[in-house]
């Protein structure tokens, strides 16, 4: 049972990262967890502010401390149950600590290896600190994050669907974020587009992963593979969302360019033959 605060604020620049970044999706799972973990702490994250021209923070208490968490508390949130050891995390945790640059400290605890120490650095401070617009997460749901593209998804999901008409880039950065952010906060976050060397199999996990969202979520997705520039090839993913609460018309969302291919994923689909979405699959 998941203990603590029942839900977690994700920054829009952190939301960011966590789709643009290419750690595997273990290690943002484990990042995921660590900042709910975090969020649970006293101090918790700073307040952004510009100070004469300069973007800067500000600790409202003593500052990003060292915490630990028992691997009883990842078991809580779905990581690896049935395990006896601590296995499981150690190729996420060193991807935190080679990749990200996020963590001032990331290391086990005792020879026992059953509690894992952490300090979030500056870096990650700047990247959660303004939260003007956020992603108010659910802890339950870093059970069912299992696979590459859960965490990108579950967080853009949740920073857009109380949107009137909810949507958002898979493969690049928000061009609103990029308009709006700091020069210091995007190159925090690193707002490189997401590379893509085989389409088809991406496209295949993208479906599953959109199926599984749909299921939990009682949402549909419409799904753009968008296909710009002189050659074939998908060059961006739009993925608009609709729900009960939502204000997209069937015109809307059948709406794209005639290059552009379109995939729908509904909540209750369990396709057994070749479907439409399947064709159109098929035509990349």
């Amino acid at each position: 049972m998941v203990q603590g605060n029942r839900n977690f604020v994700i920054s829009w620049a952190m939301a960011e990262y966590l789709k643009l970044s290419p750690l595997p999706g273990a290690a943002k799972k484990l990042l995921l967890a660590l900042i709910y973990f975090q969020e649970n702490e006293r101090e918790a994250w700073p307040t952004a502010e510009v100070y004469n021209g300069e973007w800067c923070w500000r600790y409202e208490g003593p500052g990003l401390q060292t915490h630990f968490a028992t691997l009883d508390m990842f078991y809580d949130l779905g990581f690896a149950p049935s395990s006896k050891n601590s296995r499981f995390l150690n190729v996420p945790v060193e991807a935190l600590i080679t990749q990200t640059g996020l963590f001032d400290e990331l290391k086990w605890h005792g020879g026992e290896r059953r509690c894992l120490t952490w300090k979030f650095s500056g870096k990650a401070a700047v990247i959660m600190s303004d939260r003007e617009r956020y992603a108010l997460m659910h802890p339950e749901d870093i059970d069912a994050c299992s696979a590459e593209l859960d965490v990108p998804l579950l967080v853009q999901i949740y920073l857009t669907h109380k949107m009137k008409w909810p949507q958002f880039q898979l493969l690049h950065p928000d061009p609103m974020f990029l308009q709006e952010a700091h020069p210091g906060l995007l190159a925090a976050v690193g707002c490189s587009n997401v590379e893509v060397p085989d389409t088809r199999r991406y496209k295949a996990k993208l479906k599953k992963a959109l199926e599984k969202w749909a299921k939990v979520k009682g949402y549909s997705f419409f799904v753009v593979f968008q296909q710009e520039g002189s050659r074939p090839g998908c060059t961006g993913i739009n993925i608009r969302i609709r729900h009960s609460d939502t204000m997209w018309n069937d015109d809307q969302l059948g709406k794209q360019h005639p290059r552009d291919k379109l995939m729908v994923v509904r909540p209750e689909e369990k396709p057994a033959v070749r479907s439409e979405t399947d064709v159109l699959m098929s035509e990349f």
